[in-house]
């Protein structure tokens, strides 16, 4: 199965707590919400301010002042999270998030949040894949990978699959949906690996203290998919999702056996005389002209099937005659394997 280019990706939601901010912040009017619970076992009041910017940051005043923000970077520099951060827009979105904050809280003047401490970054990759079938195949075979103190993913929203286990939670989902059906989205597969706690990007960096500047890199976005890419990979990223066994199957179950093994044949004999495209399928005098337009009008047939499954096994632009080599090829080497 061919899954298209990946695009270079970085981050999309980021948070970041200042733990001295200015005074002043508490002042009656500028939040949204108040929250006060007393815990039950000591009787210490505990609260927090909420204030949510429409289409704009999340911030949460703590008792005791300390100051968190949350923001989609992406968002914050397109108004879209579907095409990923890349060098120098990174730069770009935190100073556009700390213009949110200042005029968020009345203008008042605070470190740049490239200077706070880091408690949650989103590292992502957005695929495109090449029709929404395909995502939502690769979200199936994703629902079965079970990774390393894990376990399996638990399933949500827009076939997200997700390891909600640990400091550091893999995730992938259709982008599509997620958006609500954005026409821009159409075929994206989006995983990330959200990373939360100041005590895990420590681990990360081997920093005492890291900043979020610290933790927006290129290292640290493959850092945090270190332990899970060969996972990722074998689970749905690779060209065995469609299996030997799991073929042959579709084959029979389009064309009968006795049809599917005539196809098969004649593939076979194409790759030995050195067939590469349709063209070469129609030159091809080993078989008769009337078997050779069968035989092509029969992969179109089955190819069409297969793809609207979310099934391929040629890149797009492949003509009928490379989807027959391919095929034989494909069932060939696994089942050699």
């Amino acid at each position: 199965m061919v899954l298209g280019a990946r695009r270079p990706a970085i981050y999309d939601t980021v948070t970041a707590l200042l733990r001295e901010p200015p005074p002043g912040l508490d002042r009656r009017g500028l939040w949204n919400r108040e929250f006060r619970s007393v815990k039950l076992d000591s009787g210490v009041e505990t609260g927090r301010a909420v204030l949510n910017v429409h289409k704009g940051p999340a911030l949460t005043l703590f008792q005791g002042g300390a100051l968190m923000v949350e923001r989609s970077l992406p968002k914050a520099l397109r108004g879209q999270n579907i095409d990923d951060l890349r060098g120098p827009e990174v730069a770009v979105s935190l100073a556009i998030v700390d213009e949110e904050v200042r005029e968020a809280l009345g203008g008042v003047a605070l470190p740049s949040i490239a200077e706070w401490a880091p408690v949650r970054v989103d590292y992502c990759e957005s695929t495109r894949l090449e029709s929404e079938a395909h995502v939502l195949r690769a979200l199936d075979a994703l629902s079965g990978v079970e990774l390393p103190y894990k376990g399996l993913p638990v399933r949500g929203q827009h076939h997200s699959v997700r390891w909600p286990k640990g400091d550091v939670q893999p995730k992938a989902y259709s982008k599509y949906l997620e958006t609500r059906g954005d026409p821009a989205a159409l075929g994206v597969l989006r995983r990330e690996a959200g990373v939360f706690h100041l005590a895990t990007f420590r681990d990360l960096t081997g920093l005492a203290s890291p900043l979020l500047l610290d933790v927006l890199t290129p290292e640290l976005h493959a850092r945090a998919w270190e332990p899970f890419g060969d996972y990722w990979r074998g689970g749905a990223v690779s060209g065995k999702e469609l299996g030997d066994v799991r073929l042959l199957r579709e084959l029979v179950d389009f064309f009968g056996r006795r049809r599917a093994a005539a196809l098969l044949g004649h593939c076979a004999i194409f790759v030995a005389f050195g067939v590469q495209t349709r063209a070469d399928v129609l030159g091809c005098d080993a078989v008769s002209l009337s078997t050779r337009y069968r035989v092509l009008a029969d992969i179109r047939a089955f190819r069409a099937a297969m793809a609207a499954k979310g099934y391929d096994i040629v890149a797009d632009g492949a003509d009928d005659g490379e989807y027959a080599v391919a095929l034989w090829s494909e069932l060939r080497d696994r089942m050699a394997a």
